[in-house]
């Protein structure tokens, strides 16, 4: 089992999209407001050559449910996202 998923997953992410973007229109944002002005600057990411145990470090320390993983740190090309539920579930299937 991969312990990532390839960017995008399915219909969930697009899901919480419109449900952040509610809620974001219920704070003052407005659907015109371009997406760098909405977007996080610089991410928190892992690469494909950390293991398990960084990724599950870094989600903690940054108290993250999702965690975008490039293809390294040097050229941090976007290829999937890691989820907790994911990470867990490739923990205890190795257990």
């Amino acid at each position: 089992m991969a312990l990532w998923l390839p960017y995008p997953s399915g219909a969930g992410p697009w899901r919480r999209f419109a449900q952040q973007l509610q809620r974001s229109n219920s704070c003052g944002a407005r659907p015109e407001t371009p997406i760098r002005d909405a977007m996080t600057q610089h991410p928190v990411t892992v690469s494909t050559d950390d293991n398990g145990s960084v990724a599950a470090a870094v989600l903690r320390e940054h108290r993250l449910k999702n965690l975008p993983v490039v293809s390294t740190p040097e050229n941090r090309r976007l290829v999937g996202c890691l989820s907790v539920r994911r990470l867990l579930a490739h923990v205890l299937s190795a257990a």
